[in-house]
């Protein structure tokens, strides 16, 4: 599973390297609902969607600056490390992940007029 894992983050790279930010965003949510899926927990996974469902819609309101090679270089060190059976590593890419996403976020600079929320939320 880590190699569709793996893939998946190249896909949202060369996503990301041309230019296509909308895919990209849609292929980094992704990444974190399959990788949460390994765990086997429905419960959790559908939890985590309503997150992602509200995250996109927060992402397409404000503006974002956020370093997208940086993020994807997160979740390649987050499978290597899951691979190697680094847990406590992980936890630490999980954690700065998620501080780099939220400080990523500008609420003062709202974007309404341009967000594309049925692209965003695939309607």
């Amino acid at each position: 599973q880590l190699k569709r894992l793996h893939r998946h983050v190249a896909l949202e790279t060369a996503a990301h390297r041309r230019g296509d930010d909308l895919a990209a965003n849609q292929l980094g949510r992704d990444f974190h609902a399959l990788l949460l899926a390994q765990l086997g927990n429905p419960l959790l996974l559908a939890l985590f969607q309503s997150l992602l469902t509200r995250e996109a819609v927060i992402s397409a309101l404000y503006c974002t600056e956020y370093d997208y090679d940086h993020l994807c270089d997160d979740h390649t060190q987050l499978l290597d490390n899951l691979a190697a059976g680094r847990t406590k590593e992980a936890q630490d890419i999980v954690s700065h992940h998620w501080n780099h996403v939220v400080k990523g976020i500008r609420i003062h600079s709202a974007n309404s007029e341009q967000a594309n929320l049925a692209a965003i939320l695939r309607v």
